[in-house]
């Protein structure tokens, strides 16, 4: 068999390999996604073979979240310009003096 061949052939091999490998990634992702709390973040076959940045996605996915929480409060009251988290302590602050939330 010439290098060329033996080569080719390993090729092949790895790329069956590959793809038995990134079959049972998909399993994994699907059941982890079913069974355990994701963060709203589903998990990807590329994290369970460990090529993915999940925490990266996460935090790109709370950034979303935030930016879009930001729009809406401008569109409601433009002139508020405190940050949304100090927004939501006031607010649970002052429902539970008035007794409204335990």
């Amino acid at each position: 068999m010439t290098p060329r061949e033996f080569s080719a052939l390993r090729q092949v091999w790895l790329d069956e390999l590959e793809r038995q490998a990134l079959m049972n990634a998909q399993v994994i992702a699907t059941l982890y996604n079913a069974h355990f709390d994701n963060d709203g973040v589903p998990y990807t076959p590329d994290e369970v073979l460990g090529r993915g940045n999940r925490q990266k996605r996460m935090a790109e996915e709370q950034r979303k979240k935030w930016l879009a929480k930001q729009t809406i409060r401008k569109s409601r009251s433009p002139q508020m310009e405190a940050p949304e988290w100090l927004l939501g302590v006031i607010h649970d602050n002052e429902l539970l003096r008035k007794g409204m939330i335990n």
